[in-house]
Formats: structure tokens, sequence, C-alpha cells
């Protein structure tokens, strides 16, 4: 099968390239990413490998040189070293009320049959009260952690 995505490197990205694989001081995973993109190259000078024995000579997989390659097309050799940006953005569950309101219930009292407030019951509480519509344990801890309170 043809590949769609081919790029050929200009002396200046190779030189850089091949200077990033020849370094002792690389991350790992930028070693790879540098060594990929070497090998996967069009140029006729270049090794001219295909997807398959580019991923079965660096340990990856198949689709993973696919998915670089496609990249390097659209974003350049030099900017593919490092990882792709996440694009996902979280909704905070929590705003100040919430986070006023956690505090409080964190300073009352634990509710009967319990010694202490736990990050499950808290997360119980808060959504039983309807200060929120859900919520995980993990934002409770981290709601305390930013407000250096404990819980112990």
């Amino acid at each position: 099968m043809k590949k769609i995505y081919t790029y050929v490197l200009t002396d200046d990205e190779r030189s850089e390239l091949e200077s990033l694989v020849r370094s002792n001081k690389t991350a790992a995973d930028k070693l790879k990413r540098a060594q990929l993109i070497l090998k996967a190259e069009a140029a006729p000078s270049g090794p001219g490998l295909s997807d398959s024995e580019v991923a079965r000579a660096l340990g990856r997989s198949q689709s993973t040189v696919e998915r670089l390659r496609t990249r390097v097309c659209a974003e350049g050799p030099l900017a593919c070293l490092y990882p792709k940006k996440r694009d996902r953005l979280y909704e905070r569950v929590m705003d100040g009320a919430a986070e006023a309101k956690l505090v409080s219930l964190v300073c009352s009292s634990p509710p009967d049959g319990y010694g202490r407030w736990s990050l499950g019951l808290l997360a119980e509480r808060m959504v039983a009260l309807e200060y929120v519509p859900h919520l995980s344990d993990e934002s409770v801890r981290q709601t305390l952690k930013k407000m250096n309170l404990s819980l112990g």
C-alpha cells in the first residue's frame, strides 16, 4: 500500500535529529521519536523503510509510526519531538461556594457512627445536600490539599 503522508527532511533538520540520536543526554521518548522520524523519511538518500519495518526496528507499533508520520507532515519534524498537547478541557465541578461548603462540612462533626470524615463520606454528603451534582473523593482530596486542610 502506498504511503499517503511522506516527508523529506532538510539538511538542518536531519543534522539536528542525528545529533539528538548521538547525544547521551536526550530523554528516551524524545530519542525514540527522533529515531522514528529519521527512519521513516521518504528521501531517496533515506533508508526508505516501510512502516512495519520501522516499527519492528524501533520496537513500536505500526500505528504509532503512521500517526507520527502524519504529525510530521502537519506540524514539522522538530515539533514532533515533544508529546502532543492535550486539547481536552475538564469543567470544574466545584466553584468557590461549593469549596466553602466543603470546608464548613469538614469542620463540622462527622455523622453518627463515624469517628471522622473520610473523603468518600464527604463526597457523598456534598451530593446528598445538593451542593454539587456529582463529586468524586479524588476531587475532595485535591480541594482539601489546595486549601492545606487535613482530615487527620
